[in-house]
């Protein structure tokens, strides 16, 4: 009985044992990086990015914008953009004189700091004063994002007498800038036509689609994800008409970073193989990824029926992210994709 008793006990310490060694496994392998939980901490730059997202409504501005996107691990593309922005009816952008391509006729969600925008970015980030400076001859006030971690995920220069965001960059975790962009020229108050050079080809993504509208297309087969991560989240959602088919355009932030997600239901074209435009195919879990990272980090493969296309100017691991979130690759051939991205304006400003 002795010997029966000391068996059992032995067998109930080692299932103790093992399941104690299976809940600290379980926790090491769930604890979050310092950098993947929101920031905790005084914030003293909120109001003025509050001031900020106000100013997008009430200052009428046209200037010209550089937008520099980081490719790869050294090269840095470059683009000048026209912007014309007035109360009420919208920021126009077009490509500046000299510049290679047509970009949107009407703004992306991240052209300016909106309130969703600075709600989300509140959110993840402890926002902080990074002293002064000037852009465009005017006195800014520095404003910094930095992470639970302590490192810088973005800054924001603002201007004093307004409150118009004039530059901001984004930085990934080791410090590099992956995305900036400032005013080269700009004057405030004027709202006139001169600068809004738009190409009626490029087709303005003005329908809306709402929660409910997102929450029928989901039931009918779509993929479209409220978060792509826990700081990822869900800014803004349109859908435009490309070929008659519809596509929706999906854009997430963390309030720095920007990742646009277009889902359009059909197939990639098979009646083009190559790698023309920087297009690279990659083979992911059997699937072949399309990549190209020539200025800024695209994405396109086909999945279930439907063709998902990744754009972002964000660091690479929030591309990562995103493309882990969403369906993964079935087998494909080269699409013919290009043309489609310049009808459907492909250059993400913030």
């Amino acid at each position: 009985m002795r010997g029966g008793n000391a068996h059992r006990w032995r067998f109930l310490l080692s299932v103790c044992l093992s399941a104690l060694l299976a809940l600290v496994a379980l926790s090491a392998a769930s604890a979050p990086d310092a950098a993947d939980v929101p920031a905790r901490g005084d914030d003293d730059g909120t109001g003025i990015l509050r001031r900020a997202a106000k100013a997008a409504q009430n200052v009428s501005y046209t200037g010209v914008r550089s937008v520099a996107t980081r490719v790869g691990s050294n090269g840095v593309t470059t683009e000048r953009i026209e912007v014309v922005h007035r109360p009420g009816e919208g920021t126009r952008v077009s490509a500046a004189a000299g510049s290679r391509r047509l970009l949107l006729r009407s703004s992306p969600a991240l052209l300016r700091l909106d309130t969703r925008a600075l709600e989300i970015l509140e959110s993840n980030f402890r926002i902080v004063r990074g002293g002064s400076g000037v852009v465009c001859g005017r006195p800014v006030t520095v404003v910094k994002a930095v992470r639970e971690d302590g490192t810088l995920a973005g800054r924001f220069w603002v201007d004093d007498a307004t409150g118009l965001p004039m530059r901001k960059e984004t930085r990934d975790r080791a410090g590099g800038v992956v995305h900036a962009t400032v005013f080269a020229t700009v004057e405030i108050g004027a709202a006139g036509s001169s600068g809004a050079r738009a190409d009626a080809r490029a087709e303005p993504w003005d329908d809306v689609v709402s929660e409910r509208e997102r929450s029928r297309l989901r039931d009918a087969g779509w993929h479209l994800p409220e978060r792509l991560s826990w700081d990822l989240r869900l800014l803004n959602a349109r859908s435009t008409r490309e070929s008659g088919r519809r596509v929706v355009h999906l854009v997430y932030s963390d309030g720095v970073s920007a990742v646009s997600v277009f889902v359009q239901r059909g197939r990639l074209s098979a009646e083009s193989v190559g790698t023309s435009g920087g297009w690279q195919p990659v083979v992911v879990d059997g699937g072949t990824v399309y990549v190209s990272d020539t200025g800024q980090q695209r994405r396109v493969w086909e999945s279930g029926g439907y063709v998902y296309t990744i754009l972002a100017n964000a660091p690479p691991a929030a591309v990562e992210t995103a493309e882990e979130r969403l369906p993964g690759p079935a087998e494909g051939v080269w699409p013919r994709v290009e043309r489609g991205f310049l009808r459907m304006g492909s250059w993400l400003v913030g």
